[in-house]
């Protein structure tokens, strides 16, 4: 058994709240853009008016 086992698990709790707290971001910054591009993609699909990229 560690000498400082309390200091270690706190350690590595703290570790891996930060680590989910990243993928957390990650992920919503990707349904974020997900759903950026919906927004600009859905007015030309109902009018049929041709995309403009730029």
């Amino acid at each position: 058994m560690k000498k400082h086992f309390g200091d270690h698990s706190a350690n590595e709790q703290s570790f891996l709240a930060w680590a989910r707290t990243a993928i957390g971001i990650i992920a919503f910054g990707f349904l974020f853009e997900r759903y950026t591009i919906f927004v600009h993609v859905l007015p030309h699909e109902t009018t049929g008016k041709p995309l403009e990229l730029g």
